[in-house]
């Protein structure tokens, strides 16, 4: 049987959304797999979900491309209740530059205010790259979760850009003005400081959540370890970092940017020890990646904000008895669930109908 779980999704409407001119799905509880061919609109569905979350898609940055083709605009209605049978409606529509997002019929005006109702975790093969790819990957990771967790993390991370950005305007002029470059380096020390420290927080608790899911899941699986790099140690002082680092306005000078900060730190994912990125097969991989977003919800339901879990084709390779561990583990979080497949049928399919769930075959 299906847990009992927090918010739901319970429809969603799509207009000139990417390939779909109209279309309208129902979600009938909280364990949803659609099904259907490459290339019928599965992800579509799952990246507009996304987007009434987050407000950009998981899939570009552009958000004109999300239009399907020959249309000037696209328009997402998201229907949701919750275990009070409060039900409340996301609308957002995209048209001529311009985006107008209502909840219930109230404009609102950021993803924080959208995400006071509704929270969503994706995880597709692009996630891979969480481990695979490149430290703005798993920055991402971090800061994305902070800021579905903390309303203030938005507003720190809009004042860092802008001090990184007035340091390298301030570094590709002719001549610097050194006061403003002390002023400006000591800014900046301080935000990358906050944003390390609640990284860093994030980090302790998402190690010590990943543990408790792979010892009672996947056992045999090697210990994943988490350790955060900074690019360039910022020391306990700024007096102490000037100190240590008096090349750092010629090297900044030579190379016009900025090269200390929070915006070039890392994240070391080990396995067995080793670096996960070299060492690490891709089903492990995978593997590693999925208990990061499950411990994330995880750590989300502890703080009184439960999401919703979308996973875009993620399931189909493992094999019954990995995917079995997996969507026993994946029910305990207590959040609803949906799946994309492109096969119809088959194990996974006979699996979430016999755990309750439901399967929606999509036709052309």
């Amino acid at each position: 049987m299906v847990n009992n779980v927090g918010i739901q999704l319970s429809h969603i409407h799509l207009k000139h959304f990417r390939c779909f001119d109209q279309f309208d799905l129902d979600f009938d509880g909280p364990l949803v797999l659609l099904e259907g061919a490459n290339g019928i609109g599965k992800t579509s569905i799952l990246e507009a979900l996304h987007y009434a979350c987050y407000l950009r898609s998981f899939r570009t940055r552009t958000t004109k491309e999300l239009i399907s083709f020959g249309k000037e605009g696209f328009f997402i209605k998201v229907a949701m209740h919750g275990e009070s049978q409060l039900t409340h409606t996301i609308r957002v529509g995209f048209s001529h530059n311009k985006r107008l997002v209502k909840v219930d019929q109230q404009t609102v005006s950021s993803y924080k205010d959208l995400m006071t109702y509704y929270k969503v975790l994706s995880v597709t093969e692009d996630d891979l790259q969480i481990v695979q790819g490149g430290p703005q990957e798993r920055r991402t990771l971090l800061d994305q979760f902070l800021l579905l967790t903390d309303q203030n993390y938005g507003h720190l991370v809009r004042i860092y850009r802008q001090l990184v950005d007035q340091r390298n305007a301030l570094l590709c002029a002719p001549n610097s003005n050194m006061d403003t470059y002390a002023i400006l380096t000591k800014q900046l020390w301080e935000k990358s400081k906050e944003v390390q420290e609640l990284r860093q927080t994030v980090l302790v608790s998402l190690q010590k959540k990943v543990s408790l899911l792979r010892d009672a899941y996947l056992p045999q699986l090697s210990d994943i370890m988490f350790s955060y790099r900074p690019k360039l140690n910022l020391c306990d002082s700024i007096e102490q970092f000037d100190l240590e680092h008096l090349d750092l306005y010629s090297k900044e000078k030579r190379y016009k940017r900025t090269l200390f900060g929070s915006h070039l730190d890392d994240v070391l994912i080990s396995f067995h020890g080793q670096p996960s990125r070299l060492f690490a097969s891709r089903g492990q991989q995978k593997l590693i990646v999925l208990l990061i977003k499950m411990a994330q919800l995880k750590l989300l339901s502890m703080q009184g904000h439960p999401g919703i879990f979308l996973l875009d084709d993620f399931m189909t390779d493992f094999d019954q008895d990995h995917a079995s561990v997996l969507l026993e583990a994946l029910q305990g979080l207590g959040t609803q669930l949906i799946f994309t497949s492109p096969s119809t049928g088959g194990f996974l399919a006979d699996r979430i109908v016999s755990l309750g769930g439901y399967s929606s075959n999509l036709t052309y």
